[in-house]
C-alpha cells in the first residue's frame, strides 16, 4: 500500500527527499561495494535503489531530490563555529556525488542544489509553499524538519528496514508541544551534532517547562 493510501490523502502528494542525508546514510550503510576497478559505488547503489523503489511503489506525480551545495551558508556567517566539529566528506563519497546527481536526473526526478542555505531549508520552504495545494511527504531523518509537520505535511524516516511516519498528531503526543515551538526548544537545549551550544544547565526537561 502506498504512503498516499496509508495516510488517506485524497490528492497526489509532493515528495521532497533530503538527498544529502540519504547520500551519507547510504555511504555508511554499505561500505563494501565498488566497481571492478575499485571505484566506490555503495552510495550510488543504495540511493538509486531507494529512488527506484519510490517511483515504483508510490508512482509520484511530483518529486524533488534536494542536496546541499558547496560552500558556507548564512548560518556560518551568523556563527562561525556552526558544524565546525564535522569532518570533511570522505573522498570515496565525494567521488560519488556527481554520479548520484546524474542518476537522479536520468530517473526523471527533479534535482535541486541549494546555495547559501541548506537542503533542509529548501525542503521546509517548499513544504510551506505547497501544503495549501496538496499533501507534502518529506523523506528525511533530520529532527529539525519536524517543525514543518502539519495536517498536510508528514515526515517519513527510514533507518534500515524500520520506517517511522511522523505526523502532526504523533509529534504532539510525543513532544507535548506544537511544531512551531520546536525550533525554540532546540535552540534552548542546543545541538551537539551541529556544534550549537544551548543555555548552560538547561536540558530537555527544563526547556519543556520554559
Amino acid at each position: 500500500m502506498s504512503l498516499k493510501e496509508r495516510l488517506k490523502f485524497d490528492k497526489d502528494p509532493i515528495y521532497l527527499i533530503d538527498g544529502t542525508a540519504l547520500l551519507y546514510r547510504a555511504f555508511y550503510a554499505r561500505a563494501d561495494l565498488s566497481r571492478s576497478d575499485g571505484f566506490p559505488t555503495n552510495a550510488i547503489n543504495t540511493v538509486m535503489r531507494v529512488l527506484m523503489n519510490l517511483l515504483k511503489d508510490e508512482n509520484p506525480s511530483h518529486v524533488g531530490f534536494l542536496m546541499d551545495g558547496k560552500g558556507p551558508t548564512f548560518r556560518n556567517a551568523l556563527y562561525d563555529q556552526y558544524k565546525a566539529n564535522r569532518p570533511s566528506m570522505p573522498e570515496p563519497l565525494v567521488d560519488q556525488v556527481e554520479p548520484v546527481r546524474r542518476g537522479v536526473e536520468l530517473l526523471g526526478v527533479k534535482l535541486l542544489i541549494s546555495e547559501g542555505v541548506e537542503a533542509d531549508d529548501c525542503i521546509c520552504s517548499l513544504a510551506g509553499l505547497y501544503k495549501a495545494d496538496r499533501p507534502v511527504i518529506i523523506l528525511a531523518s533530520d529532527k529539525d524538519i519536524k517543525q514543518c509537520l502539519d495536517n498536510q505535511v508528514v515526515m517519513v524516516s527510514q533507518m534500515g528496514r524500520k520506517e517511522t511516519i511522523h505526523t502532526l498528531d504523533s509529534f504532539r503526543e510525543a513532544e507535548n508541544m506544537e511544531p512551531v515551538t520546536w525550533p525554540d526548544f532546540q535552540a534552548v537545549i542546543g545541538d551537539s551534532a551541529d556544534n550549537i551550544p544551548g543555555i548552560p544547565g538547561v536540558g530537555p526537561v527544563t526547556a519543556r517547562k520554559l
